[in-house]
């Protein structure tokens, strides 16, 4: 009985796993020189970004964008957790193809969450 009983506990959990993007080297941005890398220095570096763009002055800017996470809900206990690790730079280019300027951020230690529901 007990087994049966956390075989269908165990059976009434769902998970998801959650990846975007190409994951990136991201120690490689210590190599961007303001100024001076031009964007085939960049692809040299990082590949094909993610996502490309125009901002309000006209100038391109280049996404690498990664995001890994993974959840847990349990419908029994009406519970989630799960965490969530991202990456993500944007570089902009001037009008000669040059950086202009670059922003990374992260969460290296990865986001942990959970949830009791009511």
């Amino acid at each position: 009985m007990v087994a049966v009983f956390c075989f269908c506990i165990s059976g009434c959990t769902t998970t998801n796993n959650f990846v975007q993007g190409r994951d990136f080297n991201a120690e490689r941005r210590e190599q961007i020189v303001k100024g001076q890398s031009t964007k085939a220095d960049i692809l040299s570096l990082y590949g094909d970004p993610t996502d490309k763009g125009i901002d309000n002055k006209e100038n391109e800017y280049w996404i690498y964008l990664y995001v890994e996470s993974h959840n847990e809900f349990n419908i029994w206990t009406n519970s989630s957790r799960g965490n969530k690790r991202t990456k993500k730079l944007i570089i902009i280019f001037d009008h000669k193809d040059i950086v202009q300027n670059f922003i990374y951020s992260n969460s290296d230690n990865p986001s942990s969450f959970k949830f009791n529901g009511y």
